[in-house]
């Protein structure tokens, strides 16, 4: 059968006339017969209220799946609702933005989100960031033409200055608080009398005193003592006597001495007689040929000793000669302090092949040279080296420091070796020539149960040569806080 087309005219439009048009259509296919029913009537179309309506009844849209989409059935060629499987942009990169995951995943791109396409801030004078604690969404935070400057700001420097506006200042103004106005303002420095105390001053060094010694006026500077001392023109002898913190040690540097008394007692002994036992002293001698005697060979423009007893050790490996007082002299700690000081000198270093030990100040057991509580200097190259050691004892315990001076050799040489013992008994200070080298505190430090004397000895323990060891004079102090005989 042949169709003939049907032509819409400009006006055709109305429902009615549409729908006219595709029943005589449907006809014409032979849509309609028995069996298949009217394909108008059986979609409900034939009295649709609009476009709408009409297409949700062709397709069966209500007994779909909410968001499932109209699509051809892979195994029935049939149009059926089935879930979406993608966006429908292929995976790719599209300029500024990435398709991904079957067109699931967007992501844009780096560095193509331009100023222009952010956001715009609300107003001016705004920086982004975020002022709330804690993690989250970028802020506007305010920020002003001040606030722009010193971000700007080259140096920590730059900074100061700018907020300051020191640049139109004057020279050596100072920021301070108008009264006025209360505004921060640059004005002359001005100083009240009186108002400054010793705290205000800038800090200074230990042990300087401020002045000047820079020529001309001008800032005042940290002086040091040995600056202090030049300025006031003090002599070396003066600086000594100033050096003494008591004034027992005050009258000794005068060379004042007192008549000894049961409260302080002063024995120094000068060493004129002509062996150990003329000048207040016993002496122990071991060996064949070992003797103390005149030392004259001690006498010298380079010692200006006066008078000398010479400590020989004789021909022996094993020689000893020992100047000493009894053992039962004294106690540390009971009631007194002590000072013994020794003006002594060597002939000749110790050796591997000329072996020798000597032992100087405190201590029990010196007239065998085998003390067990004591206090004392001591040289002995073959277990100490070349320095003069700081020992103390007590009952066999020993605790031996380096004084870090050498020992000196010759007979144009002495050195002054001194040991001075706290009243308590619990500090004992070592010095060479003046110079403080060691303070012991309380280690091994005879008890006021050890009972010890006074002395100096030579023992050889290698070679037979002869060693000299002179002993120009010494000086014992006791210095009672209260008279021995006060209740």
């Amino acid at each position: 059968m042949a169709i003939q087309p049907q032509r819409l005219q400009r006006g055709d439009h109305r429902p009615e006339e549409l729908l006219a048009r595709i029943v005589k259509l449907e006809r014409a296919l032979g849509l309609v017969g028995s069996g298949t029913g009217d394909l108008l009537a059986a979609n409900n179309l034939s009295d649709v209220a609009d476009q709408q309506t009409a297409v949700d009844n062709v397709t069966a849209v209500a007994a779909a799946t909410n968001e499932h989409v109209l699509t051809k059935d892979t195994a029935t060629g049939n149009a059926v609702f089935k879930a979406a499987t993608g966006s429908g942009i292929g995976d790719g990169d599209y300029g500024d933005i990435t398709v991904s995951g079957s067109g699931t995943v967007l992501t844009i791109d780096a560095d193509v989100v331009t100023y222009d396409k952010m956001q715009d801030t609300s107003g001016t004078d705004v920086v982004l960031g975020r002022s709330t604690a804690g993690a989250g969404t970028v802020e506007e935070i305010t920020c002003t033409s001040t606030g722009r400057n010193i971000i700007a700001a080259a140096s920590n420097q730059a900074a100061i200055d700018g907020i300051s506006q020191v640049a139109a200042a004057t020279n050596e103004h100072v920021l301070t608080k108008d009264t006025a106005t209360g505004n921060a303002v640059y004005k002359a420095t001005s100083v009240p009398t009186h108002t400054h105390v010793t705290a205000d001053i800038d800090s200074v060094a230990t042990d300087v005193i401020l002045g000047r010694v820079t020529a001309g006026t001008g800032v005042a500077e940290e002086l040091t003592p040995a600056q202090v001392k030049t300025q006031l023109g003090i002599s070396a002898f003066a600086e000594t006597v100033l050096d003494d913190t008591t004034a027992v040690a005050a009258r000794t540097t005068l060379g004042v001495t007192e008549p000894s008394n049961e409260q302080d007692v002063i024995w120094f002994e000068d060493m004129h007689g002509a062996s150990s036992n003329l000048n207040g002293y016993s002496q122990a001698l071991s060996g064949a040929g070992t003797q103390i005697n005149q030392g004259w060979m001690w006498v010298t423009t380079g010692t200006k000793a006066l008078g000398v007893e010479n400590l020989e050790t004789g021909t022996t490996s094993t020689g000893m000669a020992v100047m000493h007082t009894w053992n039962n002299l004294l106690l540390f700690g009971n009631g007194a302090s002590f000072i013994y000081e020794v003006r002594c000198g060597l002939e000749t270093a110790s050796t591997v092949t000329e072996e020798y030990r000597v032992d100087v100040g405190f201590g029990n057991g010196l007239s065998t040279m085998s003390p067990t509580d004591c206090c004392l200097f001591r040289y002995d190259r073959l277990n100490d080296g070349a320095n003069w050691r700081c020992v103390v004892m007590e009952d066999g315990s020993e605790t031996e420091t380096d004084s870090g001076v050498a020992v000196t050799f010759g007979f144009n040489t002495m050195q002054i070796l001194r040991i001075e013992v706290a009243e308590d008994g619990l500090d004992v200070a070592f010095y060479i020539d003046g110079s403080l080298v060691h303070t012991e505190s309380g280690v091994n430090i005879p008890s006021n149960n050890d009972k010890m004397g006074l002395g100096m000895g030579i023992l050889k323990s290698a070679g037979t040569t002869e060693i000299d060891f002179g002993i120009d004079w010494t000086l014992f102090e006791a210095h009672y806080s209260t008279a021995r005989s006060a209740p």
